[in-house]
């Protein structure tokens, strides 16, 4: 097996034994007409590393960070390996990532420690290259390893460049559990515009959303959620509120402006 796949895997605590199957799983795949895992993630649009929280700082950085931010792997990797990345995401999304994603990924760890394998955040920023060019990042990060007490301790999290397909001009975060194959619960929904300012929605109204966007009654939605149909109401009002509409209509197209949707 490749070393640096080797080793990446090891990075997020696979066993020994584990790494064979992944190795037999890969000779017999469709992706064993490639030799080695760096000429894989080469043809992939994405970065993969891993964090850690204690030091803090990069554990790993792949090689394709190079053709998304300019930078080696090996820099990222360095002593100020950190301090680097928070330079490349632009100026007016810096305090949105370090105010609102990262703590969120805390926060939402600990009130989740006994299910953070299935924790998800995801978050999207515009990042600054190297040669200056401004490009859109997004950002898939899975808590690894956590303390007793349920903070972070390794992250994983794979960067994407996907201004091709970005449309709004909004930084966000996406969280969520995957209670299964089909079914995810949301935890948070935050957006934010350089103009336009933060739109955030609590753990609740972000399901209420979700159901109303998915046609749900206030009766079904109450029932789903195991919550009263007045508290959907209060939550419905709220989301009206800070969506700043008058009826469902304009709520779904609202919200979709704002990325909530």
């Amino acid at each position: 097996m490749n070393t640096s796949y080797q080793s990446f895997l090891r990075k997020i605590k696979i066993k020994d034994s584990e790494i064979e199957n992944v190795e037999a799983l890969q000779k017999y795949s469709s992706f064993s007409v490639l030799p080695t895992f760096d000429a894989f993630m080469e043809t992939m649009p994405c970065a993969p590393a891993i964090i850690n929280y204690q030091k803090p700082g990069f554990e790993f950085m792949g090689n394709n960070i190079e053709k998304i931010l300019g930078y080696s792997a090996s820099e990222f990797l360095s002593p100020n390996g950190s301090s680097l990345f928070i330079s490349c995401i632009i100026p007016e999304h810096r305090d949105f990532f370090l105010t609102i994603v990262t703590p969120t990924i805390i926060r939402l760890c600990q009130l989740h420690k006994k299910n953070f394998k299935k924790l998800k955040v995801i978050s999207c920023v515009q990042l600054q290259k190297k040669n200056g060019e401004r490009i859109w990042g997004l950002f898939h990060n899975q808590v690894l390893e956590v303390s007793t007490g349920g903070a972070p301790l390794i992250l994983s999290s794979f960067l994407t460049d996907i201004s091709l397909v970005k449309e709004s001009n909004f930084a966000s975060e996406y969280s969520f559990l995957e209670k299964d194959a089909n079914e995810r619960l949301m935890l948070s929904h935050t957006v934010f515009h350089a103009q336009r300012g933060m739109h955030t929605l609590t753990e609740k109204e972000t399901q209420v959303l979700e159901g109303i966007y998915r046609g749900f009654t206030s009766q079904e939605i109450a029932a789903r959620l195991n919550i009263s149909l007045n508290t959907v109401k209060t939550h419905r009002s709220h989301i009206f509120k800070k969506t700043d509409s008058k009826n469902v209509v304009e709520l779904i197209k609202n919200a979709r402006q704002l990325g909530l949707l």
